[in-house]
């Protein structure tokens, strides 16, 4: 099927190696072929999917051979993707707006539609290859070298070759425009379409598009619009949809949307073996304690399970592991960061501070790492079907930020922050990192995370207006009294370094101007705090649950 596609829609033409110059002979380039098994959100597989590509990077030298070809890049070649934070906000908007309509599209063999352009490539495809073109199309046995092979000239953008992506971005970026689609001026990859009160919202991925519109007609006139366009795609409405690996539900009743990767936490339970190993927090008080397990203090037992552990495990255990002077393998301590981290930055940011802090570890994990990452897996199995909700009923940019003094073993301190649509709204970006600089009091600490924060905010202000042809606020909780006065009011004398200056004078350029305001929240109801620092018991249920939706505690 992908070879009879590249035939049907003229990907390239067969041409014999003898008529070719030696400048073009000495330039063909190599082909693949990929097969794998297509996933759902569920992780599991339900059809093969195969991909012809051109392989740049090898070169054909005659006799089934090829040799390195070292890739120059000439032209146009980035290609833009949807920022995540951009279709949280779209889900966001949408949830308050009551858009109950939703599609998703995904367009067949979307690269090989617009045409390569630039100079001429040649192609080799090779002898197993070859053979089953022949079979199915048998125009193309005269082209067969005595090696077997075919050497075809691409003429569309292909998979594999650099500049495939910005050829089909170029072409349905124009396509769309045709429509009647607008770019949005803060995204790329959003498209806006508006009659009057009524939106329809675009976002694309490569060629996977996810539509939302609060007119049925518009949708449909869409659908009928793009069909013309596009003849070859598939399409799917209704109110389940899987887009970039998460499930996306949308209740009607309730205008909440939920964001979901469950398939996906019960395969990664699955590979790594944790069944039967749980834990009610994804990690302990020590978690930015350095070779806690040479320290031999009080928390000196890495618990994953176990009634004693102090920590919030469960189980009928109050077993460790095993000691720090037993080696870590590398590549599967990575391994893991890597499987966690495309769950925490998407569905579940409850994990994302762990996960953050232990890629700090890559180059050198020990065990007390390797353990805390383990006590993460188990955390997920005892909250395997926890999902992100966004449900908006107040159109406003809501940040709370918070900020962690000398925590890590280099002193330097740790930003976490979460954006939502209103304060009930639910997460659209949850942030938590190392802060670059090094801060001299709480104060500075707290500052530089306001700074931090405030660049994804504004971006989320400007995008929320431009979808609503609204204007909005930015309202930034902070639970540092000081930090708050001193943005306010004026610089404090202590701060005297240009990097801190810098930093204050951004916050307070925001301030006099009006789009931005400060106001204090008790630290007990700080949700940042769940990015910044290790914390157990129903206070952690407590801030879970408002990072992700799941219930509103919080009582001004």
């Amino acid at each position: 099927e992908e070879l009879a596609q590249m035939v049907h829609k003229s990907v390239w033409r067969p041409v014999m190696y003898d008529s070719l110059s030696e400048i073009y002979r000495n330039n063909i380039i190599e082909s693949l072929m990929f097969v794998k098994m297509k996933l759902t959100t569920d992780m599991k597989g339900d059809r093969l999917k195969a991909r012809f590509c051109a392989d740049p990077t090898r070169k054909y030298v005659g006799r089934g051979k090829s040799i390195y070809r070292p890739t120059v890049k000439e032209g146009q070649f980035y290609a833009p993707t949807i920022n995540l934070q951009t279709l949280m906000t779209v889900l966001g908007v949408a949830s308050y707006k009551g858009m109950k309509y939703r599609m998703k599209k995904d367009v067949t063999g979307a690269f090989l539609i617009p045409k390569k352009g630039g100079g001429k490539t040649y192609m080799v495809i090779n002898r197993e290859m070859s053979q089953i073109l022949v079979k199915y199309f048998p125009e193309y046995l005269p082209f067969v070298g005595p090696d077997g092979c075919i050497v075809v000239e691409v003429l569309n953008a292909i998979y594999g070759l650099q500049e495939a992506p910005a050829k089909w971005n170029e072409h349905i970026h124009n396509k769309l425009i045709e429509i009647g689609a607008v770019q949005s001026k803060n995204d790329d990859c959003l498209y806006m379409i508006k009659k009057g009160t009524k939106s329809l919202y675009i976002t694309i991925f490569v060629d996977d598009l996810y539509i939302v519109s609060d007119d049925k007609d518009m949708l449909d006139d869409f659908d009928s619009k793009f069909k013309e366009k596009y003849p070859n795609h598939t399409t799917e409405v209704g109110d389940e949809l899987e887009y970039l690996g998460m499930k996306i539900s949308y209740d009607k009743t309730t205008k909440a949307t939920s964001i979901s990767q469950v398939g996906y936490v019960n395969s990664i339970l699955e590979k790594y073996l944790v069944d039967g190993k749980v834990a009610k927090t994804p990690s302990t008080l020590t978690l930015f304690e350095e070779n806690e397990l040479e320290n031999g203090g009080e928390h000196s037992k890495n618990y994953i399970e176990g009634i004693g552990d102090p920590h919030g495990g469960l189980g009928n255990d109050d077993r460790y592991v095993n000691d720090l002077s037993e080696e870590v393998n590398q590549k599967d301590y990575m391994s893991k960061v890597m499987t966690l981290l495309y769950l925490a930055k998407r569905t579940r940011p409850d994990i994302l501070k762990e996960v953050t802090y232990l890629s700090s570890k890559n180059l050198c994990p020990n065990r007390s790492d390797w353990d805390k990452l383990n006590r993460i897996f188990a955390y997920l199995n005892y909250t395997k079907d926890q999902v992100l909700c966004i449900n908006v009923d107040k159109l406003e940019v809501v940040v709370y930020v918070d900020a962690s003094y000398l925590v890590h073993s280099d002193m330097k301190g740790h930003t976490g922050g979460v954006i939502m649509l209103g304060e009930k709204g639910g997460t659209t970006l949850a942030i938590s990192r190392k802060q670059k600089v090094l801060a001299r009091s709480s104060t500075e600490a707290e500052l530089i995370a306001i700074e931090e924060l405030l660049q994804y905010a504004i971006f989320a202000k400007d995008l929320v207006s431009e979808l609503t042809d609204t204007t909005i606020k930015v309202k930034v909780y902070e639970d540092n009294m000081s930090t708050i006065k001193l943005c306010n009011n004026g610089k404090s004398n202590n701060i005297s370094t240009k990097h801190i200056k810098k930093k204050y004078f951004v916050i307070k350029e925001y301030l006099d101007e009006g789009t931005v305001y400060l106001e204090h929240l008790s630290t007990e109801d700080m949700i940042a705090d769940l990015l910044t620092k290790p914390i157990i018991g129903h206070r952690f249920v407590k801030l879970r649950d408002l990072l992700l939706g799941s219930r509103v505690v919080i009582d001004k």
